[in-house]
């Protein structure tokens, strides 16, 4: 982004017969000093993934989704609130089964990011 990069570690799983992509960042890649390093989380982020024969679309979890509904529904998952953001908590049998649950709402993923295959 805007020539700046990340690296990520990445793993992917499947539920109810599609693909997700848990991301976290590689704090040993950053080069700064290792006290700043110890003050950052290495926090997921989960995406759906659909793959075709030359594209790939990535959506990410929509967090206005999920502040809205733990507002509906407090107590749905578990969370800890960092600088008024949720950030889940739950251990992840908890998790796969709240996304199971959730995944075919519209608005539980953002717009998917596409990337083509380069040719």
């Amino acid at each position: 982004e805007q020539g700046k990069r990340g690296e990520f570690h990445g793993r992917l799983t499947e539920l109810d017969g599609r693909r997700y992509l848990d991301l976290k960042p590689d704090l040993d890649s950053l080069e700064t000093l290792d006290f700043y390093k110890w003050h950052l989380l290495p926090m997921h982020s989960f995406l759906r993934l659909d793959l075709t024969d030359d594209r790939m679309d990535l959506a990410l979890m929509n967090v206005q989704w999920l502040q809205q509904h733990l507002e509906q529904h407090p107590g749905a998952i578990a969370t800890q609130e960092i600088d008024d953001r949720h950030v889940l908590s739950a251990p992840t049998p908890e998790l796969r089964a709240f996304v199971a649950a959730h995944a075919a709402e519209p608005e539980f993923f953002m717009n998917p990011i596409e990337l083509e295959r380069a040719k």
